[in-house]
């Protein structure tokens, strides 16, 4: 009777015990679900990348399809932010720079190129017709030039100059000056299929290119470990897309 009892006892704690482990097991299983369930969404949550371009700068869709699709085959959501130019460096707003001139990327201190050239273009001179279009007007110390607020190139450019300098806020603004006579010379870039500030008619104004230049996305130095792989992308959307690369 006494070994009946002791083996129902020993029965009894075994199948307790068996029982706690089980439970024991079970909320570690369901804690580790719980953690990489946790995990996944904030890997999930953190894939999205801002990237900026300036206010009241034509750009072609093809840059933004062609960024869009480099990010989304890194997995990452895209969303575009418009900034005015002055801002679009700043930091804490955007992550990367949709497209942006070589020329200037000193400015940019905390941005890295992706080496991969999107574009490129010249930094010209748009004069009257009753001037001579050429380096002389950039020195002549009585020439009024109107360069866009923010534009780093224009800046640097001038910077070794003597004529003066007319910051303009706004591109509206600077088509209005420029076409009424408010100002005789505009300082921008050129490059009908990149972001030109000012579009005019060289039947009706004089041209002078002043400097060329290559086009690059920028990249915030906080996400430069994807340079690497944005290579690659960027080069295989160039290569599999023949649109957006025409």
């Amino acid at each position: 009777m006494r070994e009946v009892l002791t083996t129902n006892i020993s029965s009894t704690r075994l199948f307790q015990a068996n029982k706690i482990l089980t439970l024991f097991f079970l909320c570690i299983i369901l804690s580790s679900t719980t953690i990489s369930a946790k995990s996944t969404q904030t890997n999930t949550e953190s894939k999205s990348i801002k990237i900026g371009f300036s206010t009241g700068v034509w750009v072609l869709d093809k840059y933004k399809k062609l960024i869009q699709l480099a990010y989304q085959d890194l997995n990452y959501k895209v969303t575009f932010i418009e900034l005015p130019l002055a801002r679009l460096g700043d930091n804490g707003f955007v992550d990367a720079m949709l497209i942006h001139p070589s020329i200037v990327e000193n400015h940019l201190t905390d941005f890295t190129r992706v080496p991969v050239k999107l574009d490129e273009g010249k930094i010209v001179l748009y004069c009257h017709n009753e001037y001579d279009c050429d380096e002389e007007q950039l020195n002549n110390e009585k020439n009024v030039i109107g360069i866009f607020n923010g534009d780093n190139f224009a800046s640097s450019i001038m910077k070794n100059r003597c004529a003066q300098v007319y910051k303009i806020m706004h591109i509206d603004q600077g088509n209005q000056l420029f076409l009424m006579r408010r100002i005789n010379f505009i300082l921008t870039l050129d490059r009908t299929d990149l972001d030109n500030q000012v579009t005019m008619s060289t039947k009706k104004y004089s041209k002078y290119e002043v400097l060329p230049f290559d086009a690059y996305h920028y990249i915030h130095k906080s996400k430069q470990h994807l340079i690497p792989a944005l290579v690659d992308s960027l080069n295989a959307q160039l290569k599999n897309n023949p649109m957006i690369n025409d």
